[in-house]
């Protein structure tokens, strides 16, 4: 399972609690125990918040650092390779 291990947060403006947000999530980086995330809120009035988060691949019932397995490791290399060209097509 993936706890995380550091979150950034920048606030850029505020929610109120009846808002309807949107929270986009970008892979940007995959290690061997570590996957590390763009995320961007996104409510009625615009961005209310950049993160950055690093999260680390534990072993389940003893939250020991494990490696990602392989086949997550894949879908989440083909998520950033996916958005990385849908970027390209909307330059």
């Amino acid at each position: 399972m993936f706890v995380v291990h550091r979150a950034e947060i920048d606030y850029v403006r505020p929610a109120r609690l009846d808002d309807t947000l949107v929270v986009e999530t970008e892979t940007m980086d995959v290690g061997g125990a570590t996957v590390l995330l763009r995320q961007t809120v996104r409510g009625p009035n615009g961005i209310c918040a950049a993160l950055r988060i690093k999260l680390a691949c534990v072993r389940t019932g003893g939250n020991k650092p494990a490696r990602i397995p392989p086949e997550w490791r894949e879908a989440m290399a083909r998520m950033r390779h996916d958005a990385a060209a849908a970027s390209e097509q909307g330059d």
